[in-house]
């Protein structure tokens, strides 16, 4: 999902001015606002940037956000970094100990 119309409505960019700031269509502009259709990354950063020029201040991520699924996966292969990385600590450590 995005948060396309949410910001949009929040930064008082009426539709209108947001698809005249495209150049695409409004029934493009609202099916994407909806989630009938998912824009590309080039579109999505063409979203963002205009919704920028016209007041909004709002990133990629803003409009876009990760689904919490890809998070949460993001999430626990960091904390499987972290384990691993203080496993190998600790046998440095007891290495440098036992020399």
């Amino acid at each position: 999902m995005n948060r396309i119309a949410e910001i949009r409505e929040k930064a008082q960019i009426k539709q209108g001015d947001l698809i005249s700031a495209l150049g695409w269509t409004q029934s493009r502009v609202s099916n994407y606002e909806s989630g009938r259709r998912v824009p590309g990354l080039a579109e999505s950063r063409a979203i963002v940037c205009a919704l920028n020029s016209l007041g909004a201040k709002c990133t990629l991520d803003d409009v876009f956000p990760a689904p919490a699924e890809l998070c949460a996966d993001r999430r626990e292969g960091e904390r499987r970094t972290a384990d691993r990385r203080q496993g190998e600590r600790r046998h440095e450590e007891r290495r440098a100990e036992a020399a």
